[in-house]
């Protein structure tokens, strides 16, 4: 069964900026209260302003423009563009949020699923820093979270 042309760029446009990603890093689920913000802003092609915690703890605010979102299980990414460099922010560690008005322009080579699977990569491989409580000790793993 073929889909209606209309129906059909639709289609591909929706599979240029989500990616569903099955298989899991983590189990849980997590509060994500400005996906929709986030959605509404990469579909309009709008730059957000975001305070995003970072693992550590700290707090930084970006600007930054939406490309596309993966599910990956129960835990969604938020693939942005950030000072020229395309950045993964999982978007349950977004506190706040203003989507700015002013417009960015989609990079038509930009692929979600080529990119998410080569970060994936990347990611997997390096080592996380973990601190024990004795500050002075620390030790090296795989990196399990963004």
């Amino acid at each position: 069964m073929k889909l209606p042309h209309n129906r059909r760029y639709e289609a591909t446009q929706f599979s240029k900026r989500i990616y569903l990603d099955p298989s899991g890093w983590f189990t849980g689920h997590e509060a994500v209260p400005y996906l929709e913000m986030i959605q509404k802003a990469m579909w309009d092609y709008h730059w957000i302003q975001i305070d995003y915690q970072k693992v550590d703890g700290k707090i930084v605010s970006r600007e930054v423009a939406p490309y596309g979102l993966v599910a990956k299980t129960d835990f969604w990414y938020l693939i942005a563009k950030h000072e020229d460099v395309m950045r993964v922010y999982r978007v349950s560690r977004v506190r706040n949020m203003q989507i700015t008005g002013r417009n960015f322009v989609f990079s038509a080579n930009f692929n979600l699923s080529q990119f998410w699977l080569a970060w994936c990569q990347e990611f997997e491989g390096r080592p996380a820093l973990l601190f024990s409580n004795d500050s002075r000790r620390k030790r090296n793993f795989k990196a399990v979270e963004c």
